[in-house]
């Protein structure tokens, strides 16, 4: 007896294709963040304006949808809830976003790429020490190889470099930063998270950082240069406000939703590969033996971490079986590792 053939269904197909290409688009226009700031450096902005100018034009749209998302709360925020908020906001995209645009001014896209694809490893560790979560021998193999991905990578753009290696270090060290204190936002975040919503935390969050970011910019110089910047700074500056983090933190929540985190995950690996493309394409940035090797090094490292995070059931230790609050706050962390593409727990990206 012959069974008739499974005929695809046209629709679930265009469901996966639309899904891969939301958390590839996801992926690229956040990893691209860092070719447009660098665009805007080479039209004489620094880093302080160019991050001015980016939390400035990205603020309205996320005031907008905080608004609207408390609307739809049916208990209003406390203070304690408020100060969590701002607390986050300074630690997670205020002073990890101040600490990636100053190294970023100092090294190459390509390596910055690097150096924060080091996050997974990082929240890995973190839970480890903090919420004593079971480290694996393959997990923590994963996290020495994105680690020595930064040292080859680190090594050989240093080969092309002549007279500033103190700057590159200086850089890298910055950017690193980026990464640990991003990661420190995430451990701190999950709980809270849940606790009141993705759309209010997002809007909070990021709105409260525009503001300590502006705050920033007022008490370093006076605020009227930026009204005198050069029309090209002020349209980069929009393009990172909008293709560089508003949109692709929509994305980022749709992706996750249909894809999952493991597959999000894989399906992110695009957007550090483009960015390096990208970098060739528009500011020259040549790759050479040492720096690829160190690329790729450093991205499987933290794609494996991505992937080998142990279940948080599996995960859980006689000494935190008892601690309901500390296995959420776990769990979170836990899910959130997949999900980081320059971005965030769940929706948004420093």
């Amino acid at each position: 007896m012959k069974f008739p053939t499974p005929v695809p269904d046209p629709a679930s197909s265009r469901l996966r294709i639309s899904t891969v290409l939301i958390a590839a688009g996801s992926s690229l226009l956040f990893c691209s963040k860092g070719v447009f700031a660098k665009c805007a450096y080479r039209h004489g902005a620094d880093w302080l304006t160019v991050l001015a100018l980016r939390m400035a034009f990205a603020l309205p749209f996320f005031l907008v949808t905080g608004f609207l998302a408390a609307r739809r709360r049916p208990i209003p925020l406390t203070r304690r809830q408020w100060a969590a908020m701002a607390g986050l906001g300074f630690l997670g995209y205020y002073l990890s976003s101040v600490l990636n645009f100053a190294g970023l001014a100092r090294i190459s896209v390509g390596l910055e790429r690097i150096v924060l694809y080091t996050y997974p490893s990082i929240v890995v560790l973190g839970s480890a020490v903090f919420l004593k979560t079971r480290l694996r021998l393959p997990v923590l193999a994963a996290c020495l190889a994105a680690y020595a991905g930064i040292v080859v990578a680190f090594a050989g753009e240093a080969g092309v470099r002549s007279g500033d290696h103190g700057e590159l270090l200086l850089g890298t060290a910055l950017v690193f930063g980026s990464a640990l204190t991003y990661a420190a936002f995430i451990l701190l975040s999950g709980e809270f998270l849940r606790s009141i919503g993705a759309g209010v935390f997002t809007s909070g969050v990021v709105g409260f950082s525009g503001l300590f970011v502006l705050l920033h910019a007022a008490c370093m110089r006076p605020l009227a240069p930026l009204l005198h910047q050069r029309a090209e700074v002020y349209g980069f500056g929009a393009i990172l406000a909008v293709f560089g983090t508003v949109l692709p933190s929509y994305l980022m929540g749709i992706g996750l939703q249909r894809a999952g985190a493991a597959r999000f995950a894989i399906i992110g690996t695009t957007g550090p590969l483009m960015t390096v493309l990208l970098a060739w394409l528009i500011l020259g940035e040549k790759v050479n033996a040492l720096q690829a090797a160190g690329f790729i090094l450093s991205m499987a490292g933290g794609l494996a971490v991505s992937l080998l995070k142990e279940p948080a059931e599996g995960s859980k230790t006689p000494a935190a079986s008892g601690a309901s609050s500390r296995t959420a706050a776990r769990t979170e962390a836990e899910s959130s590792i997949p999900s980081h593409q320059e971005s965030a727990p769940p929706h948004f990206h420093r």
